[in-house]
């Protein structure tokens, strides 16, 4: 059993500094060197951190060793351990996200810039460094840092005894112990890494650290007047990304890497926008071009490049109609405010317009300006080849098999024709209704946004339109110009591959958190699908970053803390079982104290080892007691 003297260490009653104040190591973590100092002074490493708490929501104690101040009052500590203020931030990673971030006492620049590069359960070493130096180094967090720099041997966080991983933080750590065996975790006896390679690209990755831990710049590019430290970063990576041109080219951007780029080009016109470098991703692409990270220093990023950054709106092209009295110009172009884009055959058109000479479709797409062949509205070529065929006395039994179109489709085309006078006088009548209802609009609106067979079927069914009649109609400038500028019609121009996708909405994010935390200290398990129930979601959405990670990791917690729990449960079970058997002079058996406290001996070998050993030894020493007892009686 051992002794354990516990300070009460809130502000007003601690003492300015601990009586053991050890120096920091070279390369030691923050929360190495408290789990040290505590360990020395006989203190809970709970009860000093919640002393010096400064107030937010949460304490996520993995963010000390990244910036101690969102979590801790750094000078508070700095007057308790008696070590200067740079000097705990220099055994941290604040450096290196200050060269990201402007603002470091945000909120969101955190995470965005060291978004899962350091390990948050458990704490991984070189067992040989621990044994030699006994310091718990901050560089063995980061997870790309796979080997020792000095003994090239593989970083764990297995004890090399028993295999369970080590928490973050625990007291056992502080004495470079196991937590759950209390076997040594230092060890000379670990083979070291043969691969050059690796030992080469590891080594890379070591200067890349430290480069970024410096703290006698703060800023991994020249700052770009009127440009922010972020924006200055997203602009050198765009340019690098591009191979140093003069002017910034879309069209050059391999097809993966698009994405990041579209991002960052958003980021640096909008400053709303919330898409930031994070440090894999300078690092990723500094390695990929062969550069160093100081290399950013001596950048320079011409006036062009950002200039084209911001490219000018598209003015709209003119109307390709050969027909239209607007062929040729743009006069009669006008935009479709409402509606972003066309999207037809997973081609995207930007800049939607219309011709309302001829009510043809137009956009953009690879920077050129094209008609668009929609479900509602046919293109030019095909209404051009229709034309020629029925002008030249082709029946629509022979267009539909040459050009394989449908029927409604043929059917919508003559009608645009027929409209617009564009077939032959011969077959004018055929296709030309008697007469115009006078309310047709208001015909049309009733029928709703159906160009097609719908459309047709429930024209007919309301006020008897022939195909033909309906087709015509539909062709007319005012009903066009209804689908296209008025707000009540409701034209899908968004084909259905291309719907909004079901996302967590910030309210559910902040709900998930909520009910991650109250679960965590409870016996509900958590899991996808409980936590999609409550939440009233699908549960495909949760297995998407970063919410799978937030939930592996509070699933990870809560069985930690539930073996905790079940711990000094069962502890307590078998110790006040054994007392009692004591107590009567009862004979302590094992399997009796197996049942009393409820696991079978396979569950204690395979979760709580100590225990079982415990109730073994406890029961041998009774028989052998009792033998002693017998003998001499």
């Amino acid at each position: 059993m051992w002794l354990s003297r516990v300070i009460n260490l809130s502000r007003k009653s601690v003492k300015p500094r601990f009586t053991i104040r050890p120096l920091p190591k070279s390369g030691e973590s923050l929360t190495g060197y408290l789990l040290r100092v505590v360990h020395m002074n006989f203190v809970d490493l709970n009860n000093l951190l919640t002393s010096v708490h400064n107030g937010s929501r949460r304490r996520t104690d993995h963010q000390i060793d990244i910036l101690p101040e969102r979590v801790i009052d750094l000078e508070a500590l700095s007057g308790i351990v008696g070590v200067p203020l740079p000097q705990l931030r220099a055994m941290t990673f604040q450096s290196a996200v200050e060269k990201y971030v402007d603002q470091i006492d945000t909120s969101q620049d955190y995470p965005t810039a060291m978004r899962d590069m350091t390990d948050k359960t458990y704490r991984r070493f070189c067992p040989v460094c621990l044994q030699e130096d006994g310091v718990l180094k901050l560089i063995w967090q980061v997870k790309e840092v796979e080997i020792c720099d000095k003994h090239h041997v593989r970083l764990t966080s297995k004890c090399p005894a028993c295999g369970t991983e080590q928490p973050f933080l625990s007291k056992n750590i502080a004495v470079l112990r196991c937590v759950s065996c209390g076997s040594k975790l230092a060890s000379h006896s670990v083979r070291k890494v043969e691969d050059t390679d690796l030992i080469v690209a590891q080594l890379r990755i070591y200067s890349d650290w430290r480069y970024l831990k410096d703290s006698s710049f703060s800023s991994l590019v020249p700052e770009i007047k009127n440009y922010t430290k972020e924006k200055s970063l997203a602009i050198a990576v765009l340019y690098l990304l591009q191979g140093k041109p003069e002017a910034y080219n879309p069209e050059s951007i391999q097809p993966r890497l698009r994405k990041l780029t579209q991002g960052l080009v958003r980021m640096v016109r909008d400053d709303n926008d919330p898409k930031r470098v994070s440090v894999a991703q300078s690092l990723s692409i500094l390695r990929r071009l062969n550069l160093e990270p100081s290399d950013l220093q001596s950048i320079y990023i011409p006036d062009s490049f950002i200039a084209s950054l911001y490219t000018s709106k598209y003015s709209l092209g003119s109307c390709l109609a050969p027909w239209c009295k607007f062929c040729g110009t743009s006069n009669g172009m006008r935009r479709i405010l409402r509606k972003f884009c066309f999207i037809e055959n997973r081609t995207r058109y930007a800049y939607p317009s219309v011709c309302t000479g001829c009510y043809m479709r137009y956009g953009i797409t690879d920077n050129q300006w094209r008609n668009v062949p929609m479900s509602f509205c046919d293109g030019i070529d095909l209404t051009q080849k229709v034309r020629k065929l029925l002008n030249a006395g082709a029946s629509q039994t022979e267009i539909t098999r040459k050009l394989k179109i449908r029927r409604p489709q043929l059917a919508r085309v003559i009608g645009y024709l027929a409209n617009h006078q564009l077939l032959d006088d011969s077959l004018v009548k055929n296709y030309t209704p008697l007469s115009v209802p006078d309310n047709v609009l208001e015909c049309v609106k009733q029928i709703g946004p159906f160009v097609s067979e719908i459309g047709q079927a429930k024209a007919k069914k309301l006020y008897g339109w022939q195909k033909a009649d309906f087709y015509y109609y539909m062709a007319m400038a005012e009903v066009q110009a209804y689908f296209s500028f008025d707000k009540e019609s409701n034209i899908p121009i968004r084909c259905k591959s291309v719907k909004k996708r079901r996302v967590i909405t910030k309210e559910e994010a902040r709900k998930l958190g909520v009910i991650i935390e109250q679960w965590k200290m409870s016996d509900t398990k958590i899991n996808f699908q409980s936590l999609a129930k409550t939440l009233n979601c699908p549960a495909t959405l949760l297995y998407e970053k970063p919410y799978k990670n937030i939930i592996k990791a509070a699933q990870t917690e809560q069985q930690m803390l539930l073996l905790k729990k079940e711990k000094k449960g069962l502890r307590n079970k078998a110790k006040n079982f054994i007392d009692t058997k004591l107590e009567y002079g009862e004979p302590i058996v094992a399997y009796e104290v197996y049942a009393n406290i409820g696991r079978r001996v396979n569950y204690l070998k395979r979760h709580f080892p100590w225990l079982r050993k415990w109730i073994t030894l406890v029961a041998k020493k009774d028989h052998e007691n009792r033998f002693k007892e017998k003998k001499t009686s």
